[in-house]
C-alpha cells in the first residue's frame, strides 16, 4: 500500500472510530472501550512517519510524561503501604492515550474538524435524545423496554446508574454545545442545533438533581458568558437566574434540593460530607508524603472513623470516596500524588487554552478547545463535592472531548515554549 493509500486508509478507520466512541459514551462504558482503544492505534498509525518517527508536540509528550509518574506514584504508594505493587494504575492511565496520540495530527485541518463535528453531533443528540426520554417518562410513567430507565425515583439518570455522573455528564456536554453555539461562527442550522443541544442538557442537569452541577453550572456558565462579551455575560446570567427561578417554582424536587445546599446542620448528606472531609484530613496528617495507598479508601476509613462514631453513623456510601476528589487524591496518594494529579489536569487546560488563543476567532477549533477547557472548569468545581475525575463515565467523557479538541488544534500551539516556538518530539 501507497503511503497516502495507508494514511487515507487510517484516516477513515479513526473518523469510524470517533464516530463509534461518541456514540458508545451514553449507553455503555464497557462498551466505550472498544473504539476508544481503536482511536488511539489509528492515531498511533497516523502519528508515525513513513520512516518510523514518532512524532508528537512538545507539549503533549510533557503532558503524557506528568500522567505516567502519576501512575508511577500510585504504584509507589503501595509499596509505601506495605501492599503488594498493582498495574492497575497504569490500566487506568491507558484511558487517557487518545489525548495524546490524537493531539495536533499532521492531517488536513478540514477532515479533522468534519470527523470531530460528526461525533459532536451523534454525542450530543444521543444524549439530548435519552433525555427526552426521560422527561416523557416524567410526565407520563412510561417504562421503556431497557435494562435502565432514564427517569427513576425522581431524578433523570439517562442509562447511568447515578444521578451525581449523570449531572457530570450532562453538565459537561452543555458546557460543549453552549461554547460551540457562543463562539462559534457557522450556518444558522448549525447554531440552531447547538443552541437547543445546549437547552436539553441544560435541563438534564437540572432534572438530574445533583446539586454539585447546579453549583459548577452557576460559576462556570457566567464565565463563559463573559468571555464572549459584557452584554452577552448580562443577557446570559439574567436568563439563568429566570431559569432557576422557574425551576424552583414549578418544580418542587429541584427546590428541595437547591434550599438543601447550604444546610449544612439537617441535610445528612451534607452533613456526612463535612465529617468525610475530616477523615480525609486525618488521613493526610497521618500519612503526608505517601497517602494510605492507592484505591485503599474503602479498606482503611474505618480506621479513622472511631474518632466521631459518638457524633455521627457513616452511611455506606462513605466507603466509596471522600465526596471531594481533591482531598480523596490527597489522602489515598499523598499531598505528592495530589500534586501530579493537578499538575497534569492544570497542564492539561493549559493547552487547550493556548491552543484556543491561537485558532481564528470564530472556529470551530477556538469553540471546541475554549468548550473542552471550560468543561475541565466545570469539572474543577464539581471536583470540590465529588470524585468526578476519578469517576471512570467522566473520564471517558472528558478524554473523548479534550482529544477532540486537540486532534483539531495545530501541532504548534501545543509546544509549552514561549510564542509556539520549540521543535516537537
Amino acid at each position: 500500500m501507497t503511503p497516502g493509500g495507508r494514511e487515507r486508509a487510517l484516516r477513515h478507520a479513526l473518523a469510524a472510530s470517533l464516530v463509534f466512541w461518541a456514540l458508545c459514551l451514553p449507553i455503555s462504558k464497557s462498551a466505550t472501550y472498544i473504539p476508544l482503544f481503536a482511536s488511539a492505534v489509528f492515531g498511533l498509525g497516523l502519528r508515525v512517519s513513513p520512516g518510523g518517527k514518532l512524532r508528537m508536540p512538545a507539549g503533549v509528550v510533557r503532558l503524557a510524561a506528568i500522567w505516567l509518574l502519576f501512575a508511577l506514584w500510585q504504584c509507589i504508594t503501595l509499596l509505601a503501604n506495605g501492599e503488594a505493587p498493582s498495574a492497575a494504575p497504569f490500566a487506568r492511565a491507558l484511558d487517557y492515550l487518545p489525548v495524546f496520540l490524537l493531539a495536533g495530527l499532521a492531517c488536513d485541518r478540514g477532515w479533522k474538524e468534519r470527523a470531530a463535528l460528526a461525533s459532536l453531533y451523534v454525542l450530543t443528540s444521543l444524549t439530548a435524545f435519552i433525555i427526552v426520554l426521560g422527561m416523557v417518562q416524567a410526565v407520563t410513567g412510561i417504562v421503556y423496554p431497557l435494562p435502565v430507565q432514564p427517569f427513576t425515583d425522581g431524578t433523570l439518570l439517562g442509562l447511568f446508574s447515578h444521578h451525581i455522573p449523570a449531572g457530570g455528564f450532562f453538565s459537561t456536554l452543555a458546557v460543549i454545545s453552549g461554547c460551540l453555539f457562543l463562539f462559534w461562527k457557522s450556518s444558522r442550522r448549525q447554531k440552531a442545533f447547538f443552541g437547543i443541544m445546549f437547552l436539553l442538557l441544560l435541563s438534564g442537569s437540572l432534572l438530574s438533581m445533583s446539586r454539585t452541577y447546579f453549583v459548577s453550572l452557576c460559576i462556570t456558565l457566567p464565565l463563559i458568558f463573559f468571555k464572549k462579551n459584557v452584554r452577552t455575560a448580562a443577557a446570559g446570567t439574567a436568563a439563568m437566574a429566570v431559569i432557576i427561578a422557574a425551576s424552583i417554582v414549578s418544580l418542587p424536587p429541584v427546590k428541595t434540593r437547591v434550599a438543601s445546599i447550604l444546610d449544612l446542620r439537617k441535610n445528612p448528606s451534607n452533613v456526612e460530607r463535612l465529617y468525610l472531609w475530616r477523615v480525609a484530613r486525618d488521613m493526610i496528617e497521618t500519612s503526608p508524603v505517601a497517602g494510605i495507598g492507592y484505591r485503599h479508601w474503602g479498606d482503611r476509613i474505618s480506621q479513622y472513623t472511631g474518632k466521631y462514631a459518638s457524633e455521627w453513623k457513616f452511611s455506606d456510601a462513605s466507603f466509596h470516596h471522600a465526596h471531594n476528589v481533591y482531598l480523596h487524591v490527597a489522602a489515598e496518594t499523598g499531598l505528592v500524588g495530589l500534586a501530579l494529579f493537578l499538575a497534569f489536569w492544570v497542564s492539561l487546560l493549559v493547552l487547550l487554552l493556548r491552543a484556543s488563543a491561537s485558532a481564528e476567532d470564530g472556529s470551530f477549533t477556538r469553540a471546541l478547545t475554549s468548550g473542552s477547557a471550560f468543561a475541565i472548569v466545570n469539572l474543577f468545581i464539581g471536583g470540590l463535592f465529588e470524585n468526578n475525575f476519578w469517576t471512570l463515565l467522566i473520564v471517558m467523557l472528558i478524554c473523548f472531548v479534550a482529544a477532540l479538541a486537540l486532534f483539531v488544534a495545530d501541532g504548534p500551539s501545543l509546544r509549552t515554549e514561549g510564542h509556539g516556538k520549540g521543535s516537537a518530539s
